[in-house]
């Protein structure tokens, strides 16, 4: 069995749909056959997809903002923080939706390195060099 179909085996119908609506086009046209056919097994139609939306305000476990669903990962990726004509390269953890690839850290923390100032940048580079 492969990976992929490992994974859409354990995604609820809700994740299944939203998997389908977020990710569906980034996969090879074999992905995309294994995708459906979970679809079919499930006797989910495209028609359908609204009701299977999950309402991610009235429930106060901790869901992705984008989807509703409960997967999470943590990735680690580089962030250049910039400062005139000096630079630095941050390795960053961010908690992922492993469903939608959504991750409210990292637009966080795009809009912080947009408006660093000298003592951030100083600040950076400074906890860069500890590490």
């Amino acid at each position: 069995m492969s990976k992929l179909q490992t994974f859409l085996d354990e995604l609820t119908d809700a994740e299944l749909v939203s998997f389908y609506n977020y990710r569906y086009e980034q996969f090879m046209k074999s992905s995309k056959v294994k995708i459906d056919s979970e679809l079919i097994k499930r006797g989910i139609q495209k028609e359908d997809f609204d009701h299977y939306r999950v309402d991610i305000l009235t429930n106060t476990e901790e869901r992705c903002p984008q989807c509703g669903s409960q997967k999470f990962y943590n990735s680690k990726e580089i962030e250049t923080v910039t400062y005139s004509v000096a630079s630095i390269d941050l390795e960053v953890d961010y908690k992922t939706c492993l469903i939608c690839l959504y991750s409210e850290d990292k637009s966080e923390n795009r809009e912080t390195h947009r408006r660093v100032g000298v003592f951030g940048f100083i600040r950076a580079l400074f906890y860069q060099k500890k590490k």
